[in-house]
């Protein structure tokens, strides 16, 4: 803004807005932080081995075939942990472009159980659906709802009793769409409730049962508020673990060009 002096002179001072540029800054430090942390020790690991093959090992052939498959282990894990960052890193740099596409959820439901119903066999478990109809546009990214709730059954079975049941159903709560992914199983401590979608956090009870990457819940919470959403957890002895993605209707809720699901409200699959 221009300010003038007593003399006459004209000062022009300007204004930028630096707070966009310092979140992304900031982003791309926690990025190498955390990828620095986390990538330690599987190449730790691998460098160990590749020494002990050049040495001790090196004509030992059971040895060297018990090494080869831990370091096939520990690089599937390394390529795991760059594809989750990178991941989240796109999707915390794209937080401003809001997805525009009409969605079908109950759809992408549908679909998920279809891709995990193999796995959910051999734990001779169940992924039950109780569907209900989408009565309003919901604007999404069809790609990054099915990654979450993907994620979220693919942890359900993972934690889940052997034989149990995975339940995915939904409803409508007002101008949302809710949908929830239980489970009964390892549960998660009260103390523990509020950092499960941070970076890298692992609950203690059932981080060496199932080995993950600790990120797959950081992305599910960033893709869902990309979509202007909400997720809670609850999980209790009593009543399992519950996940719940709250959704937004479109703003245009009642216009002619509203998507209804095609699956009716209340029905269940097996």
């Amino acid at each position: 803004m221009p300010a003038e002096a007593k003399a006459g002179a004209v000062a022009v001072l300007t204004l930028y807005d630096m707070t966009a540029q310092k979140q992304f800054e900031q982003m791309q430090a926690d990025f190498v932080a955390n990828a620095s942390h986390e990538l330690r020790t599987p190449l730790s690991i691998l460098s160990g081995f590749v020494e002990t093959l050049q040495s001790t090992a090196r004509d030992d052939v059971q040895a060297r075939d018990k090494f080869l498959g831990i370091m096939q282990t520990q690089a599937a894990r390394m390529s795991a942990l760059i594809e989750s960052l990178l991941s989240l890193s796109r999707l915390q740099m794209n937080a401003n472009n809001k997805p525009s596409e009409a969605v079908d959820v109950p759809e992408i439901l549908k679909n998920v159980k279809q891709m995990l119903d193999s796995k959910a066999e051999k734990k001779n478990a169940v992924i039950a659906l109780k569907l209900c109809a989408q009565p309003y546009r919901i604007f999404g990214d069809t790609g990054e709802l099915t990654q979450v709730f993907q994620n979220l059954t693919d942890n359900a079975l993972k934690y889940g009793q052997d034989g149990g049941t995975v339940t995915l159903s939904c409803k409508v709560d007002g101008n949302n769409y809710l949908v929830s992914v239980h489970n009964t199983g390892d549960t998660i401590n009260p103390e523990a409730l509020p950092h499960v979608f941070e970076r890298f956090y692992r609950v203690a009870e059932t981080k060496n049962k199932a080995r993950g990457t600790g990120l797959g819940l950081a992305i599910v919470a960033q893709i869902v508020k990309h979509h202007d959403g909400k997720i809670t957890v609850e999980s209790s002895a009593e009543s399992g673990t519950t996940f719940t993605v709250s959704l937004p209707f479109s703003p245009e809720v009642g216009d002619s060009e509203n998507t209804e699901s095609s699956a009716p409200a209340n029905t269940e699959a097996p």
